[in-house]
């Protein structure tokens, strides 16, 4: 399992990418790095009425998110990320 610095990092990096990337995209990309991470997701299927969840999720670097529609769904990660990201950034020094 990789440690929460590396792991910040990587959220940090991805984050970037996205507020970079033109809403209409931002989906594709935050799929891309579901793929390369080894994430999770329940998304309708690429084949018209193959498959269509009632609730769409995404997990990517263990940050969780949900909606109901893909654009909500990548805003809702960046702005999970971005609490995460806080918090870690406040948590107390442990080394300390």
């Amino acid at each position: 399992m990789m440690g929460d610095h590396i792991r910040n990092i990587l959220i940090r990096d991805l984050l970037a990418e996205l507020e970079m990337t033109p809403q209409a995209r931002r989906m594709d990309a935050l799929k891309e790095a579901l793929i390369e991470a080894g994430g999770r997701c329940d998304l309708p299927s690429d084949a018209p009425g193959a498959y269509n969840p009632a609730l769409l999720s995404v997990q990517v670097f263990g940050i969780y998110a949900m909606a109901e529609t893909l654009d909500e769904l990548a805003r809702n990660w960046m702005r999970a990320a971005r609490n995460m990201l806080e918090a870690a950034d406040n948590a107390p020094d442990e080394a300390a």
